[in-house]
């Protein structure tokens, strides 16, 4: 497998230990001035996310913002997520089985959240996460992780909402509620 080379800007941000609201604009306006239209430039919107400790609030919004719409609009097919596409974000966002970081569980359900359709297991992957985090097997997250389980929000995200509300398939077949 080959390894993942940054370019020159990216590889310079991802050296920081902080990520800045400059750093952010250098990215959108020079590194993906197209957005994240390939997998190879998600890696590595992924490796400066990992690499960077201490980010700007601005971070949240545009990590999440332009992987989901790598996901949801470059990747076939397009405007939703098939078993390939979950089976790819699981293995970004996690390590043996566990979310690596906060903002990559939150990644995980705004996906969930915005698609028409979520395959099985990234939803039962979802949910092993929070089980895990509940039963105070936290992994890297942590009990403490700035990740909100409480509210309407992930009730919703995970079981709240029935699936012809959202325009999908559960379980592989057609809601028959009306």
């Amino acid at each position: 497998m080959g390894e993942l080379r940054l370019s020159q800007p990216a590889c310079g941000i991802a050296g920081k230990p902080r990520l800045t609201s400059t750093d952010i604009d250098i990215l959108r306006e020079h590194v993906f001035a197209q957005g994240i239209t390939s997998s190879q430039e998600a890696a590595t919107l992924f490796a400066i996310n990992t690499a960077c400790t201490e980010k700007c609030p601005e971070w949240h919004h545009y990590f999440i913002d332009s992987i989901s719409g790598f996901i949801l609009h470059h990747c076939y097919p397009q405007g939703s997520l098939d078993e390939r596409n979950a089976a790819w974000l699981i293995g970004m966002v996690s390590t043996g089985g566990t979310v690596n970081s906060p903002i990559e569980l939150e990644l995980l359900f705004h996906i969930i959240d915005v698609s028409p359709f979520v395959p099985d297991s990234l939803t039962i992957f979802a949910l092993q996460q929070l089980q895990n985090r509940h039963a105070g097997r936290q992994g890297r997250l942590g009990r403490n992780a700035p990740f909100a389980t409480t509210g309407p929000g992930w009730r919703r995200r995970t079981h709240g909402m029935p699936g012809h509300e959202r325009n999908c398939a559960v379980a592989g077949r057609k809601s028959d509620r009306p």
